[in-house]
């Protein structure tokens, strides 16, 4: 088992409170977006990643347990340990996506069925594929996205 010196434990300190930071903000961000489309405004744009945003915390929180053990003992975890974490992120990962469809397909059929377009083009600030917005009417689509 490989021995961490104090400079590498607080490195695994530093990168923990990262990934705390991103997977609190990640979870923010995403339900708020949730309580957006819920409340099912006159236009919004619509991500697939909102899912992976709220659930990232799947794939953050067993990669911080693999940092436990250098951090307070100073060696490495052992491989039993490690498989079994990467088989727990990868169980995560796979929910996430499938989640993330199943979302999409029950989301997007539900905002057809209250009358909402799909507006063309791309939503400002966000890249090709990334996001799709959703307006009442055409008028709407566009106007400037909230």
């Amino acid at each position: 088992m490989m021995k961490f010196s104090f400079i590498n434990r607080f490195w695994f300190v530093f990168f923990d409170l990262m990934l705390v930071l991103v997977t609190v903000v990640s979870f923010y961000f995403g339900f708020e977006r949730f309580f957006t489309y819920f409340s099912y405004p006159d236009f919004f744009v619509f991500s697939v990643f909102s899912v992976f945003s709220v659930l990232f915390f799947m794939i953050s929180i067993p990669i911080l347990t693999l940092s436990f053990s250098p951090i307070y003992i100073g060696f490495q975890s052992s491989i039993e340990f490690q498989k079994k974490v990467a088989k727990c992120i990868v169980f995560g990962l796979c929910f996430i996506v499938l989640l993330s469809l199943v979302f999409n397909y029950y989301y997007i059929s539900a905002i057809s069925n209250k009358g909402y377009i799909k507006c063309n083009g791309i939503p400002s600030g966000w890249m090709p594929g990334m996001a799709t917005k959703y307006a009442t009417s055409e008028l709407l689509c566009s106007k400037k996205d909230p």
